[in-house]
């Protein structure tokens, strides 16, 4: 996460997000397992990077992945032309890659990053 925190601050990444999924993080960082396992000081360093966030409109709705509660994940992805999706969730790397747009968990992230 740290690797992450400090790409973030020395890159021009955007963050691609709508109101789905703002309201599903606050739903899941408020989680008492997710607060214990990820902590407070992560949480509030998630959320400062609020300023690299870039809201789209989702377009066509996308009905593709085995759970189809993350398929809004794909409509943000795709109405935003996103080159990644950064994601632990099998349902979603099942996918990799959807469009051109290459869904990876966060160890692939950081080796693409290092390339």
């Amino acid at each position: 996460m740290d690797d992450l925190v400090r790409y973030l601050e020395e890159t021009e990444v955007t963050i691609l997000t709508d109101e789905r999924q703002l309201a599903e993080f606050e739903i899941v960082v408020a989680r008492p397992k997710i607060k214990k396992s990820v902590g407070p000081e992560r949480i509030a360093i998630m959320r400062a990077f609020a300023h690299r966030q870039a809201f789209v409109k989702a377009g066509k709705r996308i009905r593709v992945c085995r759970d189809p509660d993350d398929n809004y994940l794909l409509e943000i992805a795709v109405a935003g032309k996103a080159d990644c999706i950064v994601t632990g969730d099998a349902d979603l790397t099942a996918l990799d890659p959807f469009r051109g747009i290459r869904i990876v968990g966060y160890r692939e992230f950081k080796r693409l990053l290092d390339k």
